[in-house]
């Protein structure tokens, strides 16, 4: 092997060591809300359970994606249901893009035009960042360049499979993300340029089958686009430009995920390195749209890579700002993720621009500079993001989640105390339900009840400003448990964990028990001020098998001698969590207690939504409500 070539592969090591490094480090250092949780359990469902998704998340247009995203994810899921396998899965295909962007520029254009490529793909901030997240949008640039590797491939040299593959993309990344369908256009100007002719079978054959994978979910998908089609406007307006040239500059990207405020990325330093990655951009760009405006007029059939590369890369890198000039929903910056790939070909075509040695090793240590300069800010700012919360910035990091995931799991089962218990759509319980998707646990809507088992458990709330995080405190015993504070970053308030071994509530006034049909028996109640008004609580067992579904809790408040309520509180009480022996505490908060007289509190549950009354168990009126009191609040 000549000196050359090793010194070009341990430089190619180097690029990709550096470009993994950022993509793959700090571990846990990555969102992970709603957005996030929602999509890794629909691809857990489908990896663990074979529950196919009907569509994917909501877009931001309120759009439901199609389900290509969750499919996608569902590899990584399959060996583990720890995200950060996704995320690193996620990781790596990005660094082997690089490998596959530096190969496509080498190919066509030489080593120094290669080296130049990956250096600047490796380190750029907006590519690293959309390499680290359980997001659709994500896989933009990894199947862009995937579509573009098997495009050159199989119009330079004449591969009728590559053909199929890079057609079948074009057509399957507007599954993945909308942002995708950009990637029709230069796939029909490449086939009408390059003159498909045999190798047509192929081409349609990639098409038709990523329109086949698509047809049952577009249906339900595209069924929903004229729910915001009336309140769409169209616009004509330069943003995605600006927008693009962000992207393919590595400027101004601090706000991702750190918020508005921070300059990491505009200081004189980065604005410096943006200005000179956009001169390379440039520079490749204008000499690719020359090179090409002047191939129009050669026949097409015997061009090799070099020729296809060349055509296709401006086509490429203009197209997703071109496109969306117009359009009649926000232009988000990740919607040319698509695009971003090819700036970073055309600046490794700047290369070639001369072939005098000197331009060649400016362009290489520029790209060098560029790429360490803008990857050491990027990785400053994550640090930052691991350390402390910022407005505008990323929600609590993967790693702090985990941290209190595994503080709990001792083969005990966690009940998860959270604002809102329905993972579907509700952010706190989605991201613990994925958490714990292989360990015994149940969500609990802390935000009205709480529910406190026969044995040894562990309580998470995942904030002790939930009102279930008082009221445990304040109705559990003196013995038989310990709470815990687990922090999360600067300016973030802690985990509140309480470890139970066996704890029965005390605090509230016995009650004439009371069995209602779903399988739960009042045993007592209380009641005290709460600023201007007071909290009223009622204490129930699950004495039976609970009957599954979802019931809320009416509290009437009554004022002796007034037929009528003067107030009416009607609360969820987390029924799908019920197990057979737990304690479940179900609370009202009323703004206003009365000013005079005694206070009485008609309570009594009904099944939800049907609004239909849950009838006692016994003698009497199966539908009446349970009376509590009377009582008096002293403020």
């Amino acid at each position: 092997m000549r000196w050359k070539q090793v010194t070009e592969i341990a430089a190619l090591t180097a690029v990709l060591a550096w470009g993994g490094f950022l993509r793959l480090g700090w571990p846990g250092v990555n969102p992970f809300a709603f957005d996030e949780a929602r999509l890794s359990q629909l691809a857990l469902e489908l990896a663990r359970r074979g529950q196919f998704p009907a569509t994917g998340p909501v877009s931001s247009t309120g759009v439901p994606n199609f389900p290509a995203s969750a499919w996608l994810f569902a590899f990584p899921y399959a060996f583990s249901a720890n995200p950060l396998v996704a995320i690193s899965f996620i990781g790596l295909l990005s660094t082997l893009g690089i490998l596959a962007l530096w190969w496509m520029a080498r190919s066509a254009w030489g080593p120094w035009a290669g080296l130049t490529t990956a250096l600047l793909a490796a380190g750029s901030p907006y590519l690293v960042f959309y390499s680290r997240n359980i997001w659709g949008q994500d896989w933009l640039p990894i199947l862009a360049v995937a579509w573009a590797l098997a495009g050159v491939l199989g119009f330079g040299e004449r591969r009728r499979w590559a053909i199929a593959i890079h057609s079948f993309l074009a057509a399957f990344a507007f599954q993945v993300h909308y942002a995708g369908i950009v990637l029709l256009i230069p796939t029909l100007l490449l086939a009408l340029r390059f003159r498909l002719k045999r190798a047509f079978s192929p081409w349609l054959m990639g098409l038709g089958a990523a329109l086949l994978v698509g047809i049952p979910w577009g249906v339900k998908v595209l069924s929903q686009v004229g729910n915001i089609g009336r309140a769409c406007k169209l616009e004509v307006s330069t943003t995605s430009f600006k927008q693009f040239a962000a992207l393919a500059t590595g400027y101004n990207w601090d706000w991702l995920f750190l918020g508005e405020g921070w300059h990491l990325s505009s200081g004189p330093l980065a604005v410096a390195m943006a200005m000179a990655a956009g001169g390379l951009v440039s520079a490749g760009l204008l000499r690719l749209l020359a090179l090409g405006w002047r191939s129009l007029s050669s026949a097409g059939e015997q061009k090799g890579l070099p020729e296809v590369l060349a055509f296709l890369v401006p086509i490429w890198g203009l197209i997703s700002p071109v496109f969306w000039l117009a359009h009649i929903t926000t232009v988000h910056i990740h919607y040319h993720l698509v695009s971003l790939p090819a700036a970073f070909l055309a600046a490794g075509h700047a290369a070639t621009l001369s072939s005098r040695r000197f331009w060649r090793i400016g362009v290489i240590a520029l790209a060098l500079a560029i790429s360490l300069g803008q990857g050491i800010l990027f990785a400053r700012g994550l640090s930052i993001a691991g350390e402390q919360a910022t407005p505008g910035g990323i929600s609590t990091p993967l790693c702090f989640h985990q941290a209190a995931v595994r503080f709990v799991e001792d083969g005990n089962p966690v009940l998860v105390i959270v604002p809102g218990n329905r993972p579907e759509f509700d952010g706190d319980a989605a991201v613990f339900h994925v958490l714990l998707w292989d360990y015994p646990h149940r969500l609990v809507d802390g935000r009205s009840s709480l529910i406190i088992p026969s044995h040894p458990s562990w309580l998470l709330f995942v904030a002790p400003w939930i009102p279930a995080w008082e009221e445990a405190l304040g109705s559990l015993p003196d013995e038989g448990w310990e709470a815990y504070n687990l922090p999360r970053r600067v300016g973030e308030y802690p985990y509140g964990i309480i470890r139970l071994r066996a704890a029965k509530p005390r605090g509230f006034q016995p009650a004439r028990p009371v069995l209602l049909a779903n399988g739960v028996q009042l045993e007592g109640w209380k009641a005290h001020p709460l600023g201007e008004g007071f909290r009223f609580a009622t204490l129930w067992k699950v004495a039976d098998v609970p009957e599954r579904g979802t019931f809320h809790q009416f509290n009437h408040l009554y004022v002796e001698g007034k037929a009528e309520p003067v107030a009416i509180h009607d609360v969820p009480t987390s029924s799908t969590a019920w197990a057979r022996g737990d304690f479940l505490i179900v609370w009202a908060d009323f703004p206003k207690s009365p000013s005079e007289g005694k206070l009485r509190m008609a309570v009594g549950m009904y099944r939800y939504p049907s609004l239909e009354r849950v009838p006692r168990v016994g003698g009497g009126d199966p539908f009446a409500p349970i009376v509590l009191g009377p009582f008096e609040l002293a403020h």
